[in-house]
């Protein structure tokens, strides 16, 4: 009979639990449109919703606090019955569940409650938060007077409730820790609470925030056994708290733990012998993930000060990357920390700044390719993962590029510069490029993207490689523009246009042997491409692009392709035929120089050719 009744509750529960993981998620996405990207607002049906409600409201300004919370151990209120706004109702029915689930867990009935509505619950209230808590006034042309008497920034109403999500927050992460997919949704909505100014200033002044960065930065249980991801994604969630005058001891008291651990981690006397530690790895692989979330939650204007902090961890860690080269999960975490740091912070560091980030990236090359030579040639790659540590790396050479056309840092020239970095580090990975890594997708694009943004902003960088160095630069853009579909080939060609471009522009009169062939097998290739069947229409204009600046760095050589094109035609007809097309593609009165007229001609004479050419080659 117990049995029974055990079964059958469990049954009820399990029950009641999926009704309300959908009811949350039907509230979420009644109240507010889930967008991305943009400023998230009341949606405007709802708005006048509430402006049309306002005349049965007989509050618009109740007690929150007591609507909420059970007081004195008696029953909760009925919300319906209380003729509120039915906006404001909902949005406190979800806040109710929440006081729900604490209670429960204080009568030690932890282990019926159900994580995943505990999830939902916080996903909506993050979905809430942004659009109702705290309300841009200035945002809408007409305003819901409850609305505003409670979620109004003004509102005591719109504070308590800061405080309470504030204490939600850091109840969820010390009693669900385990529960990876509900700690990063619980810290989502800390991120959705500070990530507007006026709550995050009234956050600032909130117990439950500094609790909840001390137990954090401490380093301690529960909070030091989150996911990594999820430490991460805390660190990230609490530097965009720092805001108002108690910011600089706010982010004191949060870094400095970090720095003191990490230096007692890197100074120990035997730090190679204990490399292959547990204990040790996972110390300093928590450490780095705390890192990657501040700099990947780092605002513009507080780049420099960041920086500043950041510096020594990223010297250290150059040698890092040498005593764990064995252990793959620090190392990919030591390169991702470099690409953030280079994707956030490049642009907006002064030219001192931008000089020691430069040397400190060169270091890094460096021991990269020391630790890594030959270390795809031999191996066969099953999975993409394998290669992780090679797409970090592309993407913090290609995102250090950025600071040669995107400067909001006042920086002037610096004692290192871009290009001497950039190159090197494209020394050090054409040797590891081959076909098996090329089949994978995400490694294929991001090469690929790397050498476009060095051929368009370093052009003449690459037609000085080192000879063996461009032959298998060459080579991969030749693989580019044929094997690997049509974004990768749109990137080959742009790059090939590139070259082609700095070679039509330069004062050098004698080039190297290597860029002349190369470009001249390129312009060959091109013709024989665009002349295929299989030729893809949409690529007529990177087509049109390459092939014209090919034809102006090299105008001697087309037209001796020119004539053995015609030449190699047996029927005397198409031969003629042929020569008028190829006479019309580029007549007398086209100027051979890459200019822009001239371009926009030569591919309207290209989209006239290629069809035209095409009928009586292919089809009879």
């Amino acid at each position: 009979q117990d049995k029974r009744t055990l079964f059958s509750c469990q049954n009820n529960l399990d029950s009641l639990y999926e009704d309300l993981h959908w009811l949350a998620l039907i509230a979420g996405y009644t109240l507010c449109d889930i967008v991305r990207g943009e400023d998230v607002l009341i949606p405007v049906h709802l708005m006048r919703h509430s402006i049309a409600c306002q005349q049965h409201v007989r509050t618009t300004d109740p007690d929150i606090r007591s609507l909420i919370q059970q007081e004195g151990g008696g029953e909760m209120v009925n919300l319906s019955s209380t003729h509120m706004d039915p906006i404001v109702t909902l949005i406190l029915s979800i806040f109710r569940l929440c006081v729900l689930e604490k209670l429960f867990i204080s009568h030690g009935l932890l282990d019926v409650l159900s994580p995943q509505v505990c999830e939902t619950t916080a996903w909506c209230l993050s979905c809430v938060v942004e659009p109702y808590l705290m309300l841009s006034e200035e945002s809408y042309d007409q305003l819901s007077l409850p609305l505003l008497s409670v979620f109004g920034r003004d509102s005591e109403s719109a504070r308590w409730l800061v405080a309470f999500l504030l204490e939600k927050v850091t109840f969820n992460l010390s009693v669900w820790s385990a529960e990876k997919s509900l700690t990063l949704t619980t810290i989502q909505l800390l991120k959705s609470i500070v990530k507007s100014t006026a709550r995050s200033a009234v956050a600032m002044h909130c117990e439950a925030l500094w609790s909840l960065m001390r137990q954090f930065s401490s380093g301690h249980a529960p909070l030091a056994s989150l996911p990594p991801s999820a430490q991460r994604e805390l660190m990230s969630g609490l530097v965009m708290c720092g805001a108002g005058e108690q910011r600089e001891a706010f982010l004191a008291e949060l870094l400095q733990p970090l720095r003191h651990r990490f230096t007692s981690l890197v100074q120990h006397p035997d730090l190679q012998s204990h490399s292959q530690d547990g204990g040790t790895q996972q110390a300093l692989l928590a450490t780095l993930e705390s890192l990657c979330g501040l700099a990947q939650s780092t605002r513009p204007n507080s780049v420099p000060e960041f920086f500043a902090f950041m510096l020594p961890f990223l010297q250290v860690g150059v040698s890092l990357l040498e005593v764990f080269a064995d252990v793959t999960e620090v190392t990919e975490l030591i390169l991702e920390l470099f690409a953030l740091v280079a994707e956030n912070y490049t642009v907006f560091l002064s030219e001192a700044q931008t000089t020691q980030l430069y040397e400190v990236c060169l270091g890094l090359i460096r021991t990269y390719a020391k630790c890594n030579t030959g270390k795809y040639s031999s191996v066969a790659l099953a999975e993409e993962e394998q290669c992780e540590d090679l797409l970090l790396f592309m993407r913090m050479l290609t995102h250090l590029t950025t600071k040669d056309f995107l400067d909001f840092g006042n920086c002037g020239p610096s004692a290192v510069q871009p290009v001497d970095v950039i190159i090197t580090g494209i020394n050090t990975i054409l040797p590891l490029i081959n076909e098996e890594i090329l089949k994978f997708p995400m490694l294929c694009q991001q090469f690929y993207t790397l050498i476009h943004y060095i051929c368009d902003i370093f052009p003449e960088k690459v037609a000085v490689l080192p000879g063996k160095l461009f032959i298998a630069c060459m080579q991969l853009l030749e693989a580019g523009v044929s094997n690997y579909g049509s974004d990768i080939c749109k990137l080959s060609l742009e790059s090939v246009e590139s070259v082609a471009v700095h070679y039509c522009s330069s004062s050098e009169t004698h080039a190297r042997q290597g860029l002349v062939q190369s470009l001249q097998h390129f312009l060959k290739m091109l013709f024989e491409l665009m002349l295929s069947s299989s030729f893809d229409m949409d690529l007529i204009g990177p087509a049109s692009g390459a092939t014209f600046a090919l034809i102006c760095a090299q105008k001697e050589y087309y037209s001796s392709l020119a004539g053995a094109l015609v030449s190699s035609q047996a029927n005397p007809q198409n031969h003629s035929r042929l020569a008028e097309a190829l006479h019309r593609l580029t007549p007398p009165s086209l100027t051979l120089e890459h200019v822009r007229s001239s371009r926009l001609q030569f591919r309207k004479n290209l989209e006239v050719f290629l069809p035209f050419v095409k009928g009586f080659l292919y089809y009879r």
